[in-house]
């Protein structure tokens, strides 16, 4: 659905209607992806809960859970509730590259398989 300015002396040239309307599909595309992550987080926030309701039949608390993700998330030095994305260095070049990447960026050496999460155990 168009909405233009209707309060424009002479109306709008055909650059500036046609820049309005890829604004509008851009605004629009960007409203889906965010429904979309929306949804995303909705599941994996239902996994999670799955996953821990889980663990803690199996004895663990709360405590451990929050010990273990300040854990993970000091690996890169910070509190802040975040995990970094974990470096590979290839054998091959000696440069460094996103963990989970099947070649190198840089020489296209294949490396090996990265951990199932982004993150060692």
């Amino acid at each position: 659905m168009a909405v233009y300015p209707i309060f424009v002396p002479g109306g709008l040239n055909f650059g500036e209607r046609a820049s309005l309307s890829g604004a509008e599909r851009s605004a629009e595309r960007a409203a889906e992806d965010v429904e979309q992550l929306r949804a995303e987080v909705g599941r994996l926030t239902l996994a999670c809960a799955a996953l821990w309701t889980l663990v803690k039949e199996h004895g663990h608390t709360d405590e451990e859970l929050l010990a273990r993700m300040q854990e993970l998330d000091l690996r890169d030095g910070k509190l802040d509730g975040r995990m970094a994305p974990e470096v590979a260095t290839c054998a091959a070049c000696g440069r460094k590259t996103k963990a989970g990447r099947r070649a190198c960026l840089y020489c296209g050496k294949e490396l090996p398989a990265g951990p199932a999460f982004g993150a060692s155990a």
